[in-house]
């Protein structure tokens, strides 16, 4: 069997990863090559493990049974990272494919297999059919796209031609995200060499704790930095960081170049700390699995300190949060502490290879296709919203989990930071088609094009509340936005908005939303108040909707008892509020029983001195037992918090809404005229008596409480039901 690599690792550098070793086993049976592109005078600007056999490059050489290339030309494409140069990346990357060498077509030719790891060998992959259309084609996913920061147009590419090929090796479950539906996946791990487990003595260390780093994926130099600070007692050895020596680096820091792999397994082996300092704004879900260092650390028994998004549910792995010093001196104490252990088992080189080869054969690499959603329609959301308010978050999920009943989804993220996209939750999202290239405009432009091609599309517009003035640059985009809006809609584009909310309207947002309203196919606010508003501004508004929020009710049975309460307050919005709160909190002290558990959680990052204020006054004045929790991080994290107590307390909208979701009863206090939205939805609902006016607030007998935490709230389930029937009405109109 002729077995040819598409790949930008070459084999006969130092630095080993996956494909080295199965090359090596496939030599045994049969021609192997191994064509290493992305490489050229360009890339003696950056760090490339590459660059110690740059004297080799474009000539033939073979080394152990493998026929090994490096392709060099004068250039090759990149990623520019520039928005307006996203045009011409794909003809730069089409010229470099029509450039290569007469040797690859002549591979290619005569390969059985032919495997593109995962960066831009996907651009190979239609010369590779048309030249040899009988071959096995298999894309290697030893990394999501994002992770290794490849061009726009090769993610395009690798999403169209992923249901063509024979099928996809991931070494995660969770790599999902680059890949279109239909495409067949099968998961296979990182292997190890047992016999390695046997080498790398004697130990190249002194005596003293020492920590060491291997590898320059997303290297991240600010935690060395923080690391050796907070442990002056402890060595750190960085190993082929792909950087020179920082200079603000202790003198505990010591820096090694890309070292031979039999070299690096001394280094890990003997440490007593495994580090894998990863950049945390660029760190796929998928690398708590497919990190080869981390895999290293546990075979050998090495107790692991990477970020926190990296533990997964792995034992023997110490998080940190990054840039935060403390958070990074407690993880390292902790993994010193933990010692080393015996270390784990893996599959061998032999048994990666065979499942490469043949992974439908295993019942270990089983993994379903990726899935398929409705073709006829295709339904579009740029998200652009308030990117630090978990409760913003909350609508968007729930308006994608809609859409994606009815439709194939795409999501303009071009501007969502990593923060919020962990919010929404990136297994979550990556199910769905990204686009993290275009603006607004641009996004817009390329439905329109995908209409006239015939397509049935849905626009969808962003959720959540409008208050005060559009102003300057802002106003003038809304403006283009608009002009765009009727183009859509002209074209057949049925532009939908839902859950919306208005309040305390500029003159200048006022006008921006009549001159829109002709071009909505379905506009749907969220309460009355928000109707009698856009009705006097003679806004066509085509009825009531139930807050997006009730999509993530469940039932559940009511607790006959009360286990804890949760308070969640903002003070931002009035003098006086923080008094009022506490005026509350008083009054509510004297209703419940005092060994009653009290958790205060924060949804938005600025409300966090309030609710910390509020728990150390509770200790102080009233001797209660409190905990603090931050509930901005993630929907399903805040869901789990907020499942602990079955009431909620709260002057924010959705704090109170995502605890309902989880059957707490829902206490809207102390509210005032600033808090309209939670006054017109709750007067909805049929639960103004849980509105707690302050007026309200100062007669309020402690019995009193009792009948508002007891008032049904029998609709809140209902509501969902509705708002999931007129999603299905919109899409099924004609």
């Amino acid at each position: 069997m002729n077995v040819l690599f598409l790949t930008a690792h070459d084999y006969r550098t130092p630095r080993k990863v996956s494909l080295h070793f199965i090359a090596d086993k496939l030599a045994q049976t049969g021609p192997v090559r191994f064509f290493s592109m992305r490489y050229s005078w360009l890339s003696r600007h950056r760090p490339d493990g590459r660059h110690v056999i740059a004297d080799k490059a474009n000539r033939l050489e073979t080394v152990n049974g493998v026929d090994c290339f490096l392709w060099k030309p004068p250039l090759h494409p990149v990623n520019t990272r520039r928005r307006w140069l996203r045009w011409l990346e794909p003809w730069l990357y089409r010229l470099y494919v029509a450039c290569c060498p007469a040797l690859l077509n002549r591979w290619i030719r005569e390969a059985d297999v032919i495997f593109f790891e995962s960066g831009i060998a996907p651009a190979f992959y239609d010369k590779a059919q048309r030249l040899n259309p009988a071959a096995r084609k298999v894309y290697v996913a030893a990394d999501e796209l994002d992770a290794i920061d490849v061009a726009e147009c090769i993610k395009t590419i690798l999403y169209r031609i992923s249901p063509q090929l024979d099928y996809v090796v991931v070494n995660s479950r969770d790599m999902v995200r680059d890949f279109a539906p239909g495409t067949r996946r099968f998961f296979v791990p990182h292997g190890i060499d047992e016999s390695i487990r046997e080498q790398g003595d004697p130990s190249p260390y002194d005596a003293g704790i020492h920590a060491v780093s291997v590898g320059s994926m997303l290297f991240d130099r600010q935690f060395v930095t923080l690391a050796a600070q907070a442990h002056p007692e402890m060595t750190f050895h960085i190993i082929g960081c792909g950087q020179a020596r920082a200079p603000e680096w202790p003198a505990n820091v010591r820096h090694y170049d890309e070292m031979p792999f039999q070299e690096t397994i001394r280094y890990v082996k003997h440490a007593q700390i495994g580090l894998a300092p990863y950049r945390p704004e660029a760190i796929p879900p998928s690398l708590a699995d497919t990190s080869m260092k981390l895999q290293q650390y546990a075979f050998f028994g090495v107790p692991a300190v990477c970020p926190l998004q990296v533990t997964g549910d792995y034992p023997h792995r110490f998080g940190y949060r990054a840039g935060d010093a403390a958070s990074i001196k407690q993880a390292l104490t902790q993994a010193v502490a933990a010692g080393n252990n015996v270390g784990i088992s893996v599959l061998n080189w032999q048994q990666i290879t065979d499942r490469y080869l043949a992974p439908q054969a295993y019942a270990d690499t089983q993994l379903p296709s990726t899935p398929v959603r409705p073709a006829a329609t295709h339904a579009y959301f740029f998200i652009e919203t308030q990117f630090d308010n978990l409760g913003d978050a909350l609508l968007n999920r729930e308006l994608i989990r809609l859409m994606d009943e009815h439709a194939s989804v795409t999501l303009g993220m071009s501007k969502v930071p990593a923060s919020f996209e962990s919010m929404l939750g990136n297994e979550f999202v990556r199910q769905f088609q990204i686009d993290r290239q275009h603006g607004r405009a641009a996004f817009l432009l390329k439905i329109l094009w995908r209409r006239l091609g015939g397509e049935r599309s849905y626009l969808f517009l962003s959720p959540g509340g409008w208050i005060g003035e559009l102003d300057g640059r802002l106003n003038l985009r809304s403006w283009l936005h608009t002009a765009l809006y009727y183009l859509l809609s002209l074209s057949g584009v049925r532009i939908c908005q839902f859950g919306v909310s208005y309040e305390d309207l500029g003159p200048k947002l006022q006008l921006q939303l009549r001159s829109r309203s002709a071009a909505m196919f379905r506009h749907f606010v969220r309460d009355t108040h928000s109707r009698q508003t856009m009705e006097s501004l003679s806004v066509k508004i085509h009825g009531l909707t139930p807050d997006l929020a009730f999509n993530a009710f469940e039932a559940r049975e009511s607790s006959p008892r009360y286990r804890a309460i949760t308070f969640s307050f903002r003070d931002d919005q009035y003098p006086q509020q923080r008094q009022d709160i506490q005026t509350l909190v008083e009054k509510c002290l004297a209703f419940f029983p005092d060994t009653l558990p009290i958790f205060c959680v924060y949804q938005v990052k600025k409300d966090r001195a309030v609710n910390e204020f509020l728990a150390s006054w509770l200790r102080e004045q009233h001797g209660r037992s409190v905990q603090v929790d931050d509930g901005s991080n993630t929907i399903a994290a805040t869901q789990q918090l907020y499942s602990r107590s079955d009431v909620m307390i709260s002057n924010r909208l959705h704090s109170l809404l995502l605890a309902g979701s989880v059957g707490n009863t829902m206490l809207a206090a102390p509210i005032t005229e600033h808090n309209k939205k939670i006054i017109a939805l709750f007067d909805d609902l049929a639960l103004k008596s849980n509105v707690l006016s302050r007026e309200r607030l100062a007669d309020l007998e402690p019995a009193q409480l009792v009948n508002f935490l007891q008032a049904s709230a029998s609709s809140c389930w209902q509501q969902k039901a509705i708002l999931r029937q007129q999603f299905t009405d919109v899409f099924n109109a004609v």
